[in-house]
């Protein structure tokens, strides 16, 4: 369903169960995405969203890698997490 919403600009999925972000990929007018508290932990379908400017991921699985993958192909994206001691995140 979310992939036919092809205009949408912000989308907030914060505290849902919601691991796979594929679907969101064909969202090319996606602004803001909020993931804070998911059980995200891939971010490579969203390399594509050129529009995106936000990306809340507070308490999300997503490591330290996949934030910079994603930085350094989105350059204007805003990215929000919190930062962990242990490693992994």
């Amino acid at each position: 369903p979310l992939a036919g919403l092809k205009n949408l600009k912000k989308l907030h999925l914060n505290g849902t169960q919601v691991r796979d972000v594929s679907p969101l990929a064909g969202l090319r007018k996606l602004e803001s995405l909020d993931l804070q508290n998911t059980q995200v932990d891939n971010l490579a379908p969203l390399i594509g969203l050129k529009n995106l400017r936000r990306l809340d991921l507070e308490n999300s699985h997503v490591n330290t890698a996949q934030v910079e993958s994603l930085q350094r192909a989105l350059p204007q994206c805003r990215v929000y997490k919190m930062l962990f001691l242990n490693p992994a995140y």
